[in-house]
């Protein structure tokens, strides 16, 4: 009731009619509650040490705040990588920020704890898996690369 989907062109950042119109289609569902948008969602993907890890990422209305994000599919080791879909990992992502000052800021899963590495604090980071390396790094580039495919769209919705 309250989700819609879109198709964007990725190539210009407008929404489509069909994917059939589009250069590079990309799916974007839309949370909507008495016609104001409250998030959005799109699939993210990519390699992480052994494997494709498949996922979520959902976006506040602010398209500049992460809602959370869900992984469903991977083949990383169970208890290393595989600790991908575990709720405590999934739940680090809830709150971060992908926009900054109005200026598109990267994501990024950290070797160890957060705070370790950014005393001072850090609003677009999330704690890595004690064991599991290269899977962070994977689940940070692809996740900041799916981020960047949307972003012309992104930027029409926020206006900048």
């Amino acid at each position: 009731e309250h989700i819609s989907e879109l198709t964007l062109d990725g190539a210009t950042g407008q929404a489509v009619a069909s994917a059939a119109e589009a250069k590079d289609p990309l799916p974007l569902y839309v949370w909507k509650e008495d016609g104001v948008v409250k998030k959005y969602a799109f699939p993210i993907s990519g390699k992480g040490l052994w494997s494709t890890i498949y996922g979520y990422l959902a976006l506040e209305g602010d398209l500049a705040t992460t809602a959370g994000t869900t992984f469903y599919r991977h083949g990383e080791t169970p208890g290393l990588g595989g600790e991908v879909e575990a709720d405590w990992f999934q739940n680090n992502f809830k709150g971060k920020k992908v926009v900054s000052n109005g200026q598109r800021v990267k994501f990024e899963v950290v070797k160890g704890k957060v705070a370790d590495k950014y005393p001072q604090g850090n609003d677009h980071a999330v704690d890595g898996i004690s064991g599991a390396t290269l899977t962070g790094n994977g689940v940070t580039r692809f996740i900041n690369a799916t981020i960047d495919k949307y972003e012309s769209y992104f930027k029409l919705q926020r206006g900048s």
